[in-house]
């Protein structure tokens, strides 16, 4: 077709796409309306006396990364700490709410709530509420679509030009979706089961291929390419270094290359107080907990402090494995949540969830908050044999980035690659219907005389809950979060004594404890040697250490009062008495003051 004929096609199109009514008039209403902005509320939350706001960080937008950080009288930094870290992902906005709920209720309910004063008078709280706001701010734009990556200029497709081709509202319906493309070449088929949902074709199971799937949209910069290099640059869930996924549009031109990624990973470096971070958003192990699997890489290895890890880790350590088993547990409870929602939910690589925990050491957890529940007509799966892979379908995700396959686990069954996708399309038609848009015929010029067919979910429909149930689950994940923050580590001295030996010598006797119930820090961290040790030290007021170190480090302690027994020979009575001093930044520290007699 001569590029002049192409030219005005495109042209009529984008005009008809602004000036005819849309085609779906009852889209749902988290998809029309723009969420309240964060930075309002967390400005507002900020009047408390308990919380104090930060600036960590600015996105290329010029807006800014902000930490919140609650705390009780008089507590400090010494730890322990837990954060929580929400909308690294703009689709998943329901992360964000719970963030400054878990602000509002900690605030609110100091002094009033006894639970609420004794965790903050013991344990500082950090909330990052929106770690990347340019995609967020993104979301109230129109055509309304899942702005996921943030304002930095970006040359996609690597051909000297900046985000020039993105995508286009081709049916005039004020969103974007999908559009598929009959093509012989084609790697997509309907699925028979679900008419509607798109998904890469199996021709060993005898399917045949017949469709491109792709963002709606046009070849704007006419090089043979659709919607490779839309507006904006990095997709801060795909920029920290765990499995960092190189050359996938939006991880950025390396990891933490993001400022956004970089402010998240500052304060983690920099502050060993934190024992424990919650991620809130679209990676969940906390419906389905991570575990150790013999024989898969160096997570099976020997452990402890003298083996060294000589291999990337596939999975966690054995010694880490039950306590993510149990806090999984404990949030199902708090939550009501089933461990039927994990299907459908993985870790895509650079993400910050897995990155807290594999290089950083920190227990780590994430909670994806809400997934579409089993419809009636459904089975429940069998979760532990769910591979929790995002199916190879269009009808949400970017189609260049929904290549991931579920992978076998050596048995017959063979895995539905669809699953998850069918599961959110059925409960969709069931409960939201006009969060699907049904295929519809749209003239395409750069497909001239081909069956052009633009559909598909609606932007954000895949991760926002019914407008009824938002305020029971943010309740159910604040419960949680503050469950969870009673069960952070803190060492404590809880006996110390002396005993005389003759010839003015005494034998010292102390007690070390953990009397949270997490262990005082990860089997990795071990391994790290990050955070630090349990250090613990005797003062001695001029008496002479005779026997034991002056000062020595527990590696771990494990939870629910655990302890271990240290002693000294100390020679001479000196001011008659000597101070013993324990702790780490993860779990605080004790002192007490021995007499010698």
């Amino acid at each position: 077709m001569p590029i002049q004929s192409r030219q005005a096609i495109r042209t009529m199109l984008l005009i008809a796409a602004i000036f005819l009514p849309p085609l779906i008039a009852d889209v749902s209403i988290q998809a029309q309306e723009p969420p309240p902005d964060p930075a309002r509320e967390l400005e507002r939350l900020a009047r408390s006396d308990r919380v104090e706001t930060t600036r960590i960080g600015e996105s290329p937008g010029g807006r800014a990364v902000s930490l919140a950080r609650i705390s009780g009288r008089g507590s400090s930094d010494a730890g322990p700490t837990l954060l929580i870290v929400a909308g690294a992902s703009s689709a998943h906005r329901i992360g964000t709410d719970v963030a400054l709920a878990f602000i509002e209720r900690l605030s609110e309910e100091y002094g009033r709530d006894s639970a609420v004063t004794a965790l903050l008078d013991r344990s500082t709280v950090l909330v990052i509420p929106l770690l990347s706001p340019d995609a967020a701010d993104g979301a109230g734009q129109r055509p309304v679509r899942e702005r996921i990556w943030n304002e930095s200029p970006f040359d996609d497709d690597r051909d000297g030009m900046v985000d020039e081709d993105g995508p286009n509202d081709l049916n005039g319906d004020g969103l974007i979706t999908m559009m598929r493309i009959a093509d012989p070449t084609g790697e997509w088929t309907e699925d028979a089961d679900d008419p509607g949902l798109m998904r890469i074709a199996d021709p060993a199971s005898g399917e045949r291929r017949g469709w491109r799937v792709l963002r709606e949209g046009v070849d704007d910069d006419e090089d043979g390419q659709w919607n490779e290099d839309p507006p904006g640059g990095v997709d801060i869930g795909l920029n920290f270094p765990r499995d960092y996924p190189w050359f996938t549009a939006g991880a950025g031109n390396h990891a933490i290359s993001a400022p956004e990624a970089r402010a998240l990973a500052e304060l983690l470096t920099s502050r060993e107080d934190i024992a424990a971070v919650v991620v809130l958003g679209v990676q969940d192990n906390l419906l389905s907990p991570w575990k150790s699997k013999p024989g898969d890489g160096a997570g099976s290895a020997g452990e402890g402090p003298g083996r060294r890890l000589r291999q990337p880790l596939k999975t966690v350590l054995e010694g880490d494995s039950p306590w993510f088993s149990e806090i999984s547990r404990r949030y199902l409870e708090a939550t009501g949540r089933s461990r039927a929602d994990t299907l459908g939910i993985t870790p895509p690589g650079g993400d910050p969830l897995s990155w807290a925990y594999f290089h950083m050491g920190r227990w780590a957890f994430g909670s994806s908050v809400w997934t579409p529940p089993v419809v009636a007509e459904e089975v429940e799966p069998d979760v532990e044999d769910v591979e929790g892979v995002p199916a190879d379908s269009a009808s949400t995700a970017e189609a260049d980035s929904a290549a991931s396959h579920s992978g076998s686990r050596g048995d017959d069954k063979k895995k539905d690659p669809a699953a998850a996708e069918r599961r959110l399309l059925r409960w969709i038609r069931a409960n939201r219907p006009a969060d699907f848009v049904d295929w519809t015929p749209v003239n395409h010029p750069d497909f001239p005389n081909r069956v052009v067919e633009v559909g598909g979910l609606v932007p954000y429909s895949r991760w926002t809950p019914p407008a009824a149930a938002r305020d029971s689950l943010i309740e159910g994940e604040v419960r949680f979060l503050l469950e969870l923050a009673s069960l952070l580590p803190r060492v404590s001295i809880v006996e110390a004594g002396s005993e005389a030996l003759g010839d003015g010598t005494y034998r010292v006797t102390a007690h070390i404890a953990n009397d949270g119930f997490l262990p005082t820090r990860t089997a990795l961290a071990e391994q790290l040697r990050r955070p630090r040790a349990i250090r613990v030290e005797i003062e001695t007021g001029g008496q002479e250490i005779a026997g034991g170190r002056r000062i020595q480090t527990i590696e771990a302690l494990p939870g629910s009062g655990a302890a271990t027994e240290l002693t000294w020979t100390v020679v001479g009575r000196g001011n008659g008495k000597v101070t013993i001093r324990a702790g780490t930044p993860s779990a605080g520290e004790d002192w007490r003051e021995v007499e010698l007699r």
